[in-house]
């Protein structure tokens, strides 16, 4: 994956090592020297990504990192962020948990910025200007859990400071504010404040400020992998026409979009590229320069007829060309502060022609979700597919209104267990050919009365009404059963 705002990363700290190191390595475009104190020290027996952390045991473990005019934030926007594991919540509001602290000394009218978490798991934002303070909170129906990875965010757009956790803000984590957040020159310290009081007893994983750009402004989905350390590529290519108006535009960011004008400037061509990254075409000129260079992964070119239809339709299949590729599914919920992104554990789902479509996913460790899942309208599965190159691909599986909720609490679980059906795919006896799939992974072909039921590998690219070829049988497809648990994964696909 790529990060189109990573230049503006003040501080990018993944904590991956071996177990025990003593080493913080910051991956930010100009990278800081990260001073630990205490015994604060990459585990490996908590972690978000990367199979690491950085761990501090309540006792004096904190990190620090010189002043730098990347965290002179001023009136402009910025984004600090990380997944925090921490094993007790505080009882009062004197045992704060400093996750961000750029203050000189334990005067707190001296500081710069506090965050921190505080009784309740709530979190706390105060910032500082020449003659006063400020603070936001956060929702009280939304907390910090102990023993669990949570995702804390604050940012700043324009006037507007806000705090999510997992992703949520609400009305209570926005304050509006137009002053200059001081100037300091003091040390920013990871895990205490200045006093020595507010310490961490607990895990960090991928942290990050961003200074100049609010990551997010709305409710959103927690990241599901971590932080990039490269800026998105971009390739922009320019031919102007007669009158110096754009005739050809091609961009990678990582959508590409080509559009040729018509003589009356409307698009007479458009081509979208989605996602990069697979094939590399390169066409050298003579002197052994690159003077062509294209990203091809997904391709899908409409080209109008004179009366507007499109008449061409190309659109390129390359999941034979994944290689060695990892691929995990995810849940989006539709809700009305916007997307939130939830793990899975497993899902099933029946699509088919002329009956209701079902879905069916299970939330583990659902406590953190509940509030979004109570309120979500719509959901669906989305199977992710990353590559070697760390780009990530994502495919609708399947979706549907949300009709059910059943939580299911005990000791050692907290489940949620979500389903809809939706209308079904309208019957098409003559499916194009040019969407006819080969089913992969055979694992069995069944006959009965002359119908066909076939349990493969999951396509992701099979949707009913399209042409199955299966061994030595072909039909077109009514149906797709799902069946996608936490050891296995597979589809049956048959005819009625």
């Amino acid at each position: 994956m790529s990060d189109p705002n990573y230049n503006s990363v003040s501080l990018l700290l993944h904590f991956d090592g071996a177990n025990g190191s003593t080493t913080f390595t910051d991956n930010s475009p100009s990278p800081k020297t990260v001073t630990r104190s205490g015994d604060a020290q990459i585990s490996t027996a908590q972690s978000k990504f990367g199979g690491a952390s950085a761990y501090f045991d309540g006792n004096g473990d904190y990190l620090s990192i010189l002043d730098d005019a990347a965290f002179d934030f001023g009136s402009g926007d910025f984004t600090i962020e990380c997944w925090v594991y921490v094993t007790s919540i505080p009882s009062s509001f004197s045992t704060r948990i400093s996750l961000y602290s750029q203050k000189p000394d334990s005067t707190q009218t001296n500081a710069a910025i506090l965050w921190y978490i505080t009784n309740g798991g709530y979190l706390e934002f105060q910032y500082y200007f020449n003659n006063g303070s400020g603070s936001v909170g956060t929702n009280p129906a939304n907390p910090i859990a102990a023993n669990l990875w949570t995702h804390v965010a604050v940012t700043r757009s324009g006037n507007s400071i806000k705090q999510f956790i997992n992703g949520y803000g609400g009305s209570a984590a926005t304050v509006s504010s137009g002053m200059t957040i001081r100037d300091s020159s003091a040390n920013i310290n990871i895990g205490r404040d200045a006093g020595y009081t507010w310490l961490l007893n607990g895990y960090i994983d991928d942290y990050r400020v961003t200074k100049g750009v609010a990551r997010y402004t709305s409710d959103f989905t927690p990241p599901t992998s971590s932080f990039p350390d490269v800026d998105s590529p971009k390739i922009r290519v320019s031919d102007l026409g007669p009158l110096g108006v754009q005739n050809t535009l091609v961009r990678v960011d990582p959508i590409i979009l080509a559009s040729n004008g018509s003589p009356l400037g409307e698009a007479l061509i458009t081509a979208q590229h989605l996602p990069p990254v697979l094939a590399l075409v390169n066409a050298e000129s003579m002197l052994g320069v690159t003077q062509n260079l294209a990203w091809h992964l997904f391709a899908r070119a409409d080209v109008p007829s004179m009366l507007g239809a499109a008449t061409s339709l190309a659109v390129h299949d390359f999941t034979s060309q994944l290689g060695d590729a990892t691929t995990y599914y995810v849940m989006d919920l539709t809700t009305p502060g916007g997307t939130v992104r939830v793990p899975i554990s497993s899902w099933q789902a029946t699509l088919q022609t002329g009956l209701s479509n079902y879905v069916q996913c299970v939330v583990p460790a659902a406590q953190s979700y509940v509030t979004q899942i109570n309120a979500a309208t719509q959901f669906k599965i989305l199977r992710q597919v990353t590559l070697p190159s760390n780009f990530v691909i994502e495919y609708q599986m399947a979706s549907g209104p949300l009709q059910t909720v059943t939580l299911d609490q005990g000791p050692f679980r907290y489940t949620a267990t979500i389903a809809g059906y939706s209308s079904g795919f309208a019957i098409n006896e003559t499916p194009d050919p040019a969407y006819n799939r080969t089913m992969q992974g055979l694992r069995s072909v069944s006959v009965s009365e002359g119908k066909a039921r076939v349990r493969c590998s999951i396509d992701w690219l099979l949707r009913p009404s399209q042409r199955v070829f299966a061994g030595d049988r072909n039909f077109i497809a009514s149906y797709i059963n799902y069946y996608v648990g936490n050891n296995d994964a597979y589809m049956e696909v048959g005819e009625r």
